[in-house]
């Protein structure tokens, strides 16, 4: 590859290699980098778990990113040794668990062989490996407030383990993101909501820019089957948020829906799925669980609707922009769509209780042209408000005043 010698030279740090994009994470660090790779040249340290995500290298330098994955599978010993780790520290048990000696030497090497202008984290949890990195303007993206998820996790998962590891941790996640906001250059959130708790985290004002996840207008509207009557369900299943959301519809609103639409289907879609969501594809045969698929798109075709049920977390939801992006009606509550600027009736319909909830799916089951409308004007948000070439134009901002242009 060919590397700019007038242009800035960026040094980008990322926990996943962002392609395909099959989550949240992914969606927003892959089109961060198709826009600053615009103006500058990228240099990306990311790490995968297996030898078959190289194939999906490619795609990325194809967009003029140069990449460095570093392999580290998935270690449940890897896991309990930095629990320990972290009990005995001050520091974070996803902090801990995201430190590799693999990756820093990476990072080490490459500063030590090439000038870089700047350092970008993507998402906490890789902000250690820029800590020590003092003679670089640095910026972190804050996908999230990782602390409110973990206080979610403390109330509300279904597994005491869980629960005890994040009554203990949430807080120390919040002082460390504190640090990180306090010492970074430049730091950026992707909510109000966020923004507010890292300040308060950080313990005082700061100049926190805002810049929403952002989705691709110029995806073709979706083609649903005439007689869709599913219901979908997208997301991590082994993500708490999503866990828990899912667990809730499945047990106080699809029964309500099961009662009026008995053909009607549930769809819980997603890598890793939880026990507890394994379970109910087992108690239910009305409730279907497929773990990861390739391939989404016959799912969203017989799909009637698309739920987000997500009752606590942080940042943006990408499934709520890719489900309007896509045209497909959406019931989310109202936290589900938090930081999107929807409109009830117009874009999607909200919902927090279980009988609203189970009504706003049902109306979209039986009423396909409202559905129609509801999905046509959800496109027509994102391409007026979140195409991702509208929203990041404000990362030339956040640059110019980490690189002093």
């Amino acid at each position: 590859m060919n590397i700019s010698v007038d242009r800035p030279r960026i040094l980008f740090f990322s926990h996943v290699l962002p392609y395909p994009l099959d989550s949240g994470p992914k969606v927003r660090t892959y089109y961060v980098l198709k826009y600053l790779v615009q103006r500058y040249d990228i240099t990306l340290v990311c790490i995968i778990r297996s030898e078959k995500e190289r194939h999906f290298v490619s795609p990325l330098e194809e967009m003029g990113v140069e990449v460095h994955p570093v392999l580290v599978p998935r270690s449940y010993l890897h896991d309990a040794l930095s629990l320990l780790r972290s009990l005995g520290s001050k520091r974070p048990f996803m902090i801990v668990r995201h430190h590799y000696p693999e990756v820093a030497r990476v990072v080490a090497h490459l500063l030590a062989e090439r000038r870089f202008d700047a350092l970008h984290v993507d998402q906490v949890k890789m902000a250690q490996y820029g800590e020590g990195v003092l003679d670089l303007p640095r910026v972190v993206d804050k996908h999230n407030a990782y602390a409110l998820i973990l206080k979610g996790v403390a109330e509300a998962d279904p597994s005491p383990l869980k629960r005890w590891v994040a009554r203990l941790d949430w807080q120390r996640m919040a002082r460390y993101e504190g640090q990180i906001c306090r010492s970074f250059d430049q730091v950026v959130a992707v909510t109000e909501e966020d923004r507010r708790a890292l300040e308060e985290f950080a313990d005082r004002p700061l100049p926190i820019q805002v810049i929403p996840i952002a989705a691709d207008a110029d995806m073709p509207p979706l083609r649903r089957a005439l007689d869709a009557c599913d219901i979908l369900s997208v997301g991590s299943m082994f993500y708490p948020p999503n866990v828990e959301g899912a667990l809730w519809f499945a047990r106080r609103v699809f029964p309500r829906i099961k009662a009026r639409s008995p053909e009607t289907r549930l769809f819980l879609v997603g890598s890793r799925p939880a026990a507890s969501i394994i379970a109910l594809g087992r108690q239910d045969p009305q409730i279907v669980v497929t773990g990861y698929v390739e391939d989404l798109q016959p799912y969203l075709e017989r799909a009637a609707v698309m739920i987000v049920p997500l009752r606590f977390g942080s940042g943006m939801r990408v499934k709520v922009l890719d489900a309007l992006a896509r045209g497909v009606p959406l019931v989310s509550t109202t936290f589900g769509c938090e930081g999107i600027t929807v409109i009830h009736g117009q874009d999607v319909l909200l919902a927090d209780e279980p009988e609203d909830f189970a009504d706003a799916v049902l109306r979209l089951i039986q009423d396909r042209a409202f559905a129609d409308t509801l999905a046509a004007n959800g496109r027509e948000l994102i391409r007026r408000v979140y195409d991702w070439r509208v929203v990041y134009r404000r990362w030339d901002q956040v640059y110019d005043n980490l690189l002093g242009e």
